[in-house]
C-alpha cells in the first residue's frame, strides 16, 4: 500500500472512531438529561406488564374454544389461534370494552419486542388481524360500570355484587343483561372462577349478587 493511500486510511479510520465517540457522549448526555422520563417509562412498562400478569391469573382453565361468542367467526378464530401461544384461552369479559385496546396494544409491544428471540417460533399476527381481534374483543367485551351509575353500591348487596366480580374484571353494568338471563351469567362466572383458581363465593353470596343485578338490569 502506497503511503498516500495509507495516509487517506488512517484519516477514514479517525473519522470513523471520533463520529462513534460522539455518538456515545451524546447519548450518554441524554440520558442524564432526561433521567425522569426513563423512569417513567420504565415504571409505566413494569405496571403494564405486572398489571397483565395479574389478569392472566385469573383466566379460567380448559375454556372450550366452542364456548366463545361468535365461536365461529373470525374474531374467536383468531383469538385461539394467536393468544393460547402464551397463555390459555381469555374470554372477551375478562375485560371491559374501554381495556381491551390497551391489553392488546401491551401484547402486540411484547410480541414485538421479543421478535426473533423466546418468541420466534410463534406465529405473530399481521396488522389486519390485530384489527380483527380488536373489533371482537370490543364487541363481546365486559360493558364496564361507569361511576355513579348505581347509587347504592355501598350497600349490603352492592358491596357483595363489588368485592366479588371486581376481583377477575371491570365490575358489569347490570342494564347488559335481562333480568332473566342474569342467574345463569352469574352462574357461568362461579364456573370460571372455579376454573381460573379463584375461590368461589357460596351459594347464599351468589343469591344476594344475582337479586342485586336483577333489580338493576333492564
Amino acid at each position: 500500500m502506497k503511503q498516500g493511500e495509507k495516509r487517506v486510511l488512517l484519516v477514514v479510520l479517525t473519522a470513523f472512531i471520533a463520529v462513534i465517540v460522539l455518538t456515545i457522549s451524546l447519548e450518554r448526555n441524554n440520558q442524564r438529561a432526561n433521567p425522569r422520563m426513563e423512569n417513567n417509562q420504565r415504571m409505566q412498562a413494569t405496571l403494564g406488564v405486572n398489571k397483565e400478569r395479574q389478569a392472566m391469573q385469573h383466566i379460567p382453565k380448559d375454556i372450550n374454544p366452542q364456548d366463545l361468542p361468535d365461536a365461529q367467526g373470525s374474531g374467536a378464530s383468531k383469538l385461539v389461534l394467536y393468544c393460547v401461544q402464551c397463555h390459555d384461552l381469555p374470554i372477551p369479559t375478562m375485560h371491559s370494552q374501554q381495556e381491551w385496546p390497551q391489553v392488546l396494544q401491551r401484547m402486540r409491544a411484547y410480541m414485538d419486542e421479543r421478535r426473533g428471540g423466546l418468541l420466534n417460533r410463534m406465529i405473530i399476527p399481521a396488522a389486519q388481524d390485530w384489527q380483527t381481534l380488536e373489533s371482537y374483543l370490543i364487541q363481546h367485551g365486559q360493558r364496564g360500570l361507569e361511576p355513579g351509575t348505581l347509587t347504592d353500591l355501598n350497600s349490603p348487596q352492592g358491596t357483595l355484587f363489588a368485592q366479588t366480580c371486581g376481583q377477575c374484571h371491570a365490575l358489569p353494568d347490570p342494564r347488559q343483561h335481562r333480568a332473566s338471563e342474569w342467574p345463569r351469567t352469574v352462574l357461568r362466572m362461579q364456573r370460571n372462577m372455579q376454573l381460573a383458581g379463584v375461590e368461589a363465593p357460596e351459594r347464599s353470596t351468589l343469591d344476594e349478587i344475582i337479586d342485586y343485578l336483577q333489580r338493576h338490569a333492564h
